[in-house]
C-alpha cells in the first residue's frame, strides 16, 4: 500500500511539473552569424562583427540590470524600468525609420549591441513594439500602464501560439552589433510614436542566459530606404515568418 501511494504521489509530482513547464522555441544566435530564425513574423539574425559603438550608432534605448532587465525607450528623465536615462534612451517616431526591403517585403530594422560582462551570452525573452498617436508620453505611469494593458501593441515576439526565447552572443564586444531584427512594416504602420519594450534574462522555465550587469543598446535603421541582398535569407524562412504574423493578427482580433 505504501509503495502504491508513493508511486501515485510521484506521478502527481511529475504531472504537476510537466503542467508548469511552458513550451518555448529557442532561436539560437549564440554562435554568431549566419544564424537566424523567425518569431511571429519577425526575422532575428546574428550579426557579423562590425564597427558600431555608441559614438557611431545612435541608440534609442539603453538598459542594464542583473540577473534580468526590461526597458522601454522614452525621453522622460526618470524611466520606469531598467532604462539608463541620458542621450542613449529617447523617444522615437515611426517616421524616422528606414524601409528595408527583402524578397519584395518591407521591414523596419532594429539592432542590438549586447554588452555582457566577460562577453557572456544573453537571452532575449520579450520583444514588443507599441505605437501611439499624438504627443509622446511624459510620465512613467503612462508607459507602465500601456505595457500592462497591452494598449497600442503592434508587434509581440510572443504574441502568437508559439513562445520564443532568443539566445544571443555578446562576444563581438562593446562597439559591435550582435543581432538584428526585421519587423514587418505592415505590423507597425508608417506614423506615430514608437516604443520598443525589451526584456532579457532566463525564460519562464528558468532556461537561457541571465543579464550580468553589462548594458544593452538598441538602435534602428534610419536615413533612407534600401533593399538588402537575399543572402542566406531563404523563401522558406520568410514563409514561416508570415505564418507567425498571421497567427498574431488573428490573436489580436
Amino acid at each position: 500500500m505504501g509503495k502504491t501511494v508513493a508511486g501515485i504521489f510521484g506521478l502527481c509530482v511529475l504531472a504537476a511539473a510537466s503542467a508548469k513547464a511552458v513550451p518555448i522555441t529557442v532561436i539560437d544566435l549564440s554562435g554568431g552569424a549566419p544564424a537566424s530564425g523567425t518569431a511571429n513574423g519577425a526575422i532575428f539574425s546574428a550579426n557579423s562583427p562590425q564597427p558600431t559603438g555608441t559614438g557611431v550608432i545612435d541608440p534609442f534605448l539603453r538598459e542594464q540590470n542583473t540577473p534580468s532587465e526590461t526597458g522601454i525607450n522614452t525621453s522622460i528623465s526618470s524611466p520606469p524600468l531598467d532604462d539608463k536615462p541620458g542621450p542613449w534612451t529617447h523617444d522615437l517616431t515611426v517616421g524616422q525609420l528606414s524601409t528595408v526591403t527583402s524578397h519584395g517585403v518591407d521591414y523596419y530594422k532594429f539592432s542590438l549591441d549586447a554588452n555582457q560582462e566577460a562577453n557572456a551570452p544573453i537571452s532575449l525573452t520579450t520583444f514588443k513594439i507599441f505605437v501611439t498617436s499624438g504627443s509622446p508620453f511624459t510620465t512613467a505611469s503612462a508607459l507602465t500602464g500601456m505595457i500592462s494593458s497591452g494598449t497600442n501593441l503592434r508587434f509581440d515576439m510572443n504574441g502568437g501560439v508559439t513562445q520564443y526565447r532568443v539566445d544571443i552572443t555578446s562576444q563581438n564586444g562593446s562597439g559591435s552589433g550582435d543581432m538584428s531584427v526585421l519587423v514587418p512594416k505592415s505590423a507597425i504602420g508608417t506614423s506615430g510614436n514608437l516604443y520598443l519594450y525589451a526584456g532579457f534574462g532566463v525564460d519562464a522555465n528558468g532556461n537561457g542566459y541571465a543579464s550580468n550587469d553589462g548594458y544593452e543598446e538598441w538602435y534602428a535603421q534610419e536615413g533612407g530606404n534600401f533593399t538588402v541582398p537575399d543572402g542566406g535569407m531563404t523563401l522558406a524562412l520568410l514563409g514561416t515568418s508570415f505564418c507567425g504574423l498571421g497567427l498574431f493578427a488573428r490573436r489580436r482580433k
